[in-house]
């Protein structure tokens, strides 16, 4: 089908953090047994900002080079581990919410990096309730009663 269920997940563990999911919906994702919490980190040890904008810089020189359209997939993994997509992310909100610095965002700016990611949740307009249920069948064949709650935040159905 291609629905980005990962990303749905996610927003939900981001709008439950902010009080913005109600409680019957955080009710229906708790019976279902989904973790509120993402496990995992950005992987591969403790990068600084500036050692991620260099594998940036790198991600950029190998992806296009001038011709870089500034995005790099979430899901993007360096061959050391580190999620420098998810890296990215984070820099695009953090800069929406205006907590990066003016310098920060004006070497973001300066390697050409997009501000705003490109693309959308995928396969056209899934209700909550539809992406509910494909939450449900993916706990169903990922572990049932045993499925930890997780879902990687690039997984399509």
């Amino acid at each position: 089908d291609g629905v980005r269920l990962g990303q749905w997940a996610h927003a939900q563990r981001s709008l439950g953090k902010r009080g913005r999911l109600s409680e019957d919906k955080l009710g229906r994702l708790d019976r279902l047994g989904f973790a509120r919490e993402a496990s995992g980190s950005l992987g591969a040890g403790q990068q600084s900002w500036s050692d991620s904008l260099a594998l940036l810089e790198e991600y950029k020189a190998s992806n296009g080079g001038p011709d870089w359209d500034g995005q790099i997939r979430q899901d993007y993994r360096t061959d050391d581990g580190v999620r420098l997509g998810q890296w990215a992310h984070a820099q695009r909100s953090l800069g929406k919410r205006g907590r990066l610095s003016e310098d920060k965002l004006g070497r973001l700016d300066r390697l050409g990096f997009a501000r705003e990611a490109s693309g959308s949740l995928g396969a056209g307009q899934q209700s909550w309730s539809d992406s509910l249920a494909l939450l449900e069948e993916y706990k169903a064949s990922n572990g049932g009663p045993d499925w930890d709650g997780q879902i990687r935040q690039d997984y399509r159905t």
